[in-house]
């Protein structure tokens, strides 16, 4: 196990009252690593895109910037914890997704779909330079970097979204996106054409707002929630898209004006975000911690709050194994649970994914936070156990191997609203190795607080 100096500080609340416009590239170093007594290692301070498309994609040539990313060129801003800013602090769940990084960790820089052919299905090792850019991207989106549907991802390679509302997934920089449908809601910092995006909103039938806020303007179409299956861009979006907030280099979306709102005023401290709730707040501090894992930059992440922590992790055990189980097989279950050493109960968890300039340096991330350091020790301990020994509640193949190729010692760090522990996991380099799809089939359960079983 990995502490963190019990000296370090917890997460800064970045400040609110204003408009989060992104910044400019900033240095971001990984700082230097040295051994304590105990060897312990101390830290300084510090949505699915059509086959068919892609592959048709891929006759389209590419001149791609060389190389990938130094640990000086990848841009700081556009952080979690900035974006958290733009989330109500009662909000259960968010997502976030960091394109910008993904570029400049690659080296790979699209403007279209033509520019990142999918590779063949094929194993092939020869592979064309600009099959390896698609590689790198589609191997990571949505697999690794969950995108919401307000980015059109299904709509990429027809063009209709860009051609609907005047931008896609590759103008963004970075996403927030919270809430469930129907109140749900998005967040996005990037390169817009604002002007491009406002003249097709307008041909779409969007009446202007004055908006609420400076060099803001809220576009509306319809009345909130509504939606009308004979307008060609609500088939799209079923309403997603009813309000949509335009301001320099940003862009909010929801279904109705409430959602923007909420948005707003959290990031000018009209209200409490989520970056000024404790445990949120450490979670994401942790996992976007630039010392975490040096040489890799975290590109996405999922906050799951205490109301969710301990039902989001939990496999139905009995609809996994099948309906025709017997009495007799369900008593042995429920004997293996009891027998099970149990996991310290944990107040709120983040599961996202780190990576570096290749295949070899990608990493899924889970961070959970606990009272006190002697649980989250405890836990550490117990998790390591479980994923050494743990496999697919779907497939029956073992966590080690497939996917993952390493696990790497936790790390154990203070923050303000408790400690967190930070499990880190070696995808290997030839496998896409997809965290969204296991948490979303709750295939994750070595994540269980209290008891498992072993499938």
């Amino acid at each position: 196990m990995w502490c963190r100096d019990s000296r370090s500080t917890g997460p800064q609340t970045p400040a609110v009252g204003r408009l989060i416009r992104p910044a400019s590239p900033r240095a971001q170093s990984g700082g230097e690593v040295s051994r304590t007594k105990g060897n312990h290692l101390r830290y300084p301070r510090a949505s699915r895109v059509g086959i068919a498309t892609l592959v048709a994609a891929a006759l389209f040539a590419l001149r791609l910037p060389p190389g990938g990313a130094s640990a000086q060129s990848v841009d700081a801003a556009n952080g979690l914890i900035e974006l958290l800013a733009f989330a109500p602090a009662n909000a259960e769940m968010v997502s976030y997704s960091n394109l910008g990084r993904l570029r400049q960790v690659t080296g790979v820089e699209p403007m279209r779909l033509e520019d990142v052919p999918l590779p063949p299905v094929s194993p092939d090792p020869e592979l064309t330079p600009e099959q390896v850019a698609g590689k790198a991207w589609w191997w990571d989106i949505p697999g690794q970097i969950p995108v919401s549907p307000f980015m059109g991802l299904e709509h990429l390679g027809s063009g209709d979204w860009r051609d609907g509302f005047g931008y896609d997934l590759f103008d963004i920089d970075a996403e927030l996106s919270g809430g469930e449908p129907p109140q749900h809601y998005c967040v996005f910092l990037g390169r817009f054409d604002r002007a491009g995006i406002a003249a097709r909103l307008s041909r779409a039938g969007y009446s202007e707002r004055a908006g609420l806020w400076s060099e803001s303007t809220l576009y509306a179409h319809l009345d909130d929630y509504q939606i009308d299956v004979r307008d060609p861009l609500q088939r799209m979006t079923l309403a997603r898209l009813n309000r949509v907030l335009l301001l320099p280099g940003q862009i909010i979306g929801a279904p109705a004006t409430e959602l923007v709102t909420g948005a707003m005023e959290s990031a000018q401290g009209q209200r409490m975000s989520l970056a000024q709730q404790p445990d949120i707040s450490s979670i994401a501090a942790a996992m976007d911690d630039a010392a975490l894992l040096p040489g890799t930059w975290l590109l996405s992440a999922t906050l799951v709050g205490e109301g969710k922590a301990g039902t989001m992790m939990t496999a139905d055990v009995f609809n996994l194994i099948g309906p025709n189980v017997t009495e007799e097989q369900k008593e042995s279950i429920k004997r293996q649970i009891l027998e099970a050493p149990s996991l310290p109960i944990y107040r709120a968890i983040g599961l996202g994914y780190r990576r570096g300039p290749t295949l070899a340096d990608r990493f899924w991330l889970f961070t959970l936070l606990y009272d006190d350091e002697t649980l989250a020790a405890e836990a550490a301990q117990l998790h390591t156990a479980r994923m050494s020994q743990y496999r697919s509640l779907a497939t029956g193949q073992p966590l080690l191997t497939t996917p993952i190729a390493e696990l790497l010692p936790p790390v154990v760090q203070p923050a303000a609203g408790g400690v967190t522990l930070s499990l880190l996991l070696r995808v290997q380099a030839d496998n896409p190795g997809s965290w969204t799809q296991r948490f979303y089939r709750r295939d994750l359960a070595f994540l269980t607080p209290g008891q498992m079983i072993v499938p």
